[in-house]
């Protein structure tokens, strides 16, 4: 009993894309990332913020020395840090730029011609 076909392809089947080399830079900019200088006025800014901060709060810790002044400072450092992690986290992850499209061949056997 002969075999029955399969089932040709969809016609408006669409085929997965070919694969693609590519490689991670945190330097280099992105279309979703910053280069290099826009990164570290990132973080500088993020840096002077959390300590300007922080410093706001431990003026009065040092004038006074009252443990509910250096709790402000707690309850202030606690979410800026957080905050400032997920600010740092996304302003240096990676830039993904293709290198190459990496295109199928067909198998050859080796040192043969045809």
């Amino acid at each position: 009993m002969p075999r029955a076909t399969q089932n040709p392809a969809h016609p408006l089947a669409v085929a997965a894309p070919p694969p693609v080399a590519r490689a991670g830079s945190r330097t280099r900019a992105g279309a979703l990332t910053f280069g290099i200088k826009g990164r570290l006025v990132i973080t500088i800014l993020v840096v002077l913020v959390g300590a300007g901060g922080l410093s706001l709060f431990l003026i009065p810790y040092f004038a006074s020395h009252s443990h509910t002044a250096l709790a402000y400072a707690a309850v202030f450092l606690v979410p800026y840090s957080f905050v400032a992690w997920l600010v740092l986290r996304d302003a240096w992850k990676r830039a993904w730029q293709p290198l190459e499209v990496l295109q199928e061949r067909p198998w050859r056997p080796p040192g043969g011609n045809a």
